[in-house]
């Protein structure tokens, strides 16, 4: 009888399996993956032309450094969590009612990141469970047939919050009524501000949680309420754990993208330096590269711009791509803990 060979799992094996979320260590080679670098790259350029287009940036398009002012490091932090600051910014505009600004600006750009969350989130999270990447081709096909799905997951949050909203609103427009106004509203200001913490405690979790959507959709092809039902629980049962995994995770790829930035400004200055010592011609050589949102006015005209631009919706593009890796490496860790779903399932 042939004895069967033993197997020998590795040191960090060992470790992975005893801590799952060692796991999120591989979420930098994951964004650095060349199909996630590409929609990431492709997401932030038009993103840039929308702001071209709009001409009213979410944020200064700068080149991020690893010594730069607490201010700055601030800006870099939420341009990594530029999905949810959109989502935040969808709340805002709608409850203010600047309906103009909704749909003229906020609206394409949640749309925008919804698509390429759902490609993303497929790409890492076959990536991130099989070791290998779907292909692109059906990750992008995939997104749009998701689409409607993530849409519909969506409606219900913003109408529970517009519902909640208006009630609010009532009960303050109580106290306009000639009389009796002051009355009604001590009357019901007691459960005016019990809605009203209601209403801001959902929203800061649907803010918190929405993200989780996309992994929800991409990764198990679920209609928008089965992912909605499921990333609620995770967020209310597991809020603290979601949070821990996700700072130092968001953090380590903001010291990726500064180092970046750094390599970046340290590859031009070098090659315009050279081109100095030879004696070219650098007067439309934009040296300070601010990230300048006038896109479509510098592109015909200055083409050392033209790469620069390029060149940042490249590393730009990592941020935006390692979001959503962490995102959906974070649901498949928090579906293995709470359902007890293998890491190794994943629906092709």
């Amino acid at each position: 009888m042939e004895l069967q060979e033993e197997f020998h799992e590795t040191g960090f094996l060992r470790w992975r399996r005893t801590f799952p979320w060692l796991h999120l260590l591989r979420v930098p080679g994951i964004a650095a993956r060349m199909p996630i670098l590409f929609v990431g790259f492709l997401t932030s350029l038009l993103l840039l032309m929308l702001d071209a287009a709009l001409g009213n940036p979410l944020f200064p398009h700068e080149i991020p450094r690893l010594f730069m002012s607490e201010g700055r490091w601030m800006i870099a932090f939420f341009e990594s969590i530029l999905p949810s600051v959109t989502g935040y910014g969808l709340w805002r505009t709608i409850s203010m009612g600047d309906y103009q600004l909704l749909f003229t600006s906020v609206l394409p750009r949640l749309v925008l990141h919804i698509i390429s969350g759902l490609i993303l989130c497929r790409l890492a999270g076959s990536a991130f469970t099989t070791g290998s990447c779907t292909g692109l081709k059906s990750s992008i096909s995939s997104g749009f047939r998701n689409l409607p799905a993530a849409a519909l997951s969506l409606i219900l949050p913003v109408l529970l919050l517009s519902l909640l909203g208006l009630v609010s609103w009532g009960i303050a427009a109580l106290s306009g009524i000639p009389g009796l106004g002051s009355w009604l509203y001590a009357a019901f200001y007691g459960p005016g501000l019990a809605i009203t913490f209601v209403m801001l405690v959902f929203a800061i979790g649907v803010l918190i949680g929405w993200p989780l959507l996309m992994p929800a959709i991409a990764i198990e092809g679920g209609d928008g309420f089965d992912a909605w039902s499921r990333c609620f629980d995770y967020v209310r049962s597991r809020l603290i754990s979601l949070l821990v995994m996700f700072a130092p995770t968001i953090l380590l790829g903001l010291a990726i993208y500064a180092i970046l930035g750094d390599l970046t400004l340290l590859t031009w200055n070098w090659l315009d330096g050279l081109a100095h010592n030879s004696g070219a011609d650098l007067s439309r050589i934009v040296a300070n590269f601010n990230g300048t949102y006038r896109i479509a006015a510098q592109l015909p005209e200055d083409p050392f711009s033209t790469w620069k631009i390029l060149w940042y919706c490249g590393i730009a593009g990592f941020l935006k791509a390692y979001f959503w890796v962490t995102i959906a490496s974070i649901y498949v860790l928090t579906r293995y803990s709470v359902d007890r779903v293998p890491m190794s399932e994943f629906r092709e």
